[in-house]
């Protein structure tokens, strides 16, 4: 038992594949290409700031202990945010942080700086009380480490609460987030290109294009998947 050749294989299949899937999706009539906008959703508590001088927004609602992966579709970044009210009956206690991640393995907690004092790698709630602008009805700060930096808003409803500290333990205090063009990461790293590539969920591309690109990867892999188990077959004593 040999191994077919990679040449014709991959012509045959590659050419009956995007043939049979152009042929399946030739559009019916002329479409009008839509434009896509950007689009943001935050809450009417951060009407007041000027977002559409950042490049992306996104929003948290600060709530009980939880942990939530964001950053990476839009901001370019790989990041986790945590709320922690373990102490419940202690809001002194509670606090927030934010953690890049970046490389195989490697990850760090950003920093936090008011406009005139450098806090910490967290941020408890009696600093966003003390950080708090009567003008704004907010506490603002920079949030940074060694590879980017973004602004972060934190308020709630001053009509419905009487503090920060009432709004949060009713899980109904915001923060934002939002950055700059400048700061933007890539969205796409090597390995979510591929993966992107070979299960069709590359964004603002053709179906027909991916698969394009797709078949032949698939087709590539199979291949070599297959010859290997040839290989080891052949290198076993009994065959």
């Amino acid at each position: 038992m040999e191994t077919p050749p990679l040449s014709t294989l991959l012509f045959t299949v590659c050419f009956l594949g995007i043939f049979g899937f152009l042929v399946m999706t030739i559009p019916s009539g002329f479409l009008e290409a839509s434009q896509d906008r950007r689009q943001l959703n935050i809450p009417n508590v951060f009407d007041s700031i000027d977002v559409m001088d950042y490049a992306e927004t996104h929003n948290f609602t600060l709530g009980d202990d939880s942990w939530e992966n964001w950053g990476k579709p839009d901001f370019g970044h790989d990041m986790r945010f945590y709320v922690n009210k373990a102490g419940l009956e202690y809001p002194h206690l509670w606090f927030i942080s934010n953690v890049h991640f970046y490389g195989l393995w490697s990850g760090h907690k950003m920093w936090w700086t008011n406009a005139t004092t450098f806090r910490y790698n967290y941020l408890i709630l009696p600093q966003m009380v003390i950080d708090w602008n009567p003008e704004t009805n907010m506490s603002e700060y920079t949030v940074s480490c060694s590879h980017f930096t973004m602004k972060a808003w934190i308020t709630y409803n001053t009509t419905t609460y009487e503090s920060l500290i009432d709004a949060w333990d009713n899980n109904d205090a915001h923060i934002l987030f939002a950055i700059k063009f400048e700061e933007l990461g890539g969205r796409w790293d090597l390995w979510s290109l591929i993966t992107g590539v070979l299960f069709l969920q590359l964004p603002d591309v053709h179906p027909s294009l991916n698969m394009l690109f797709a078949i032949p990867l698939w087709i590539c892999i199979i291949w070599l998947t297959f010859a290997f188990i040839i290989a080891i077959i052949k290198s076993l004593p009994f065959t």
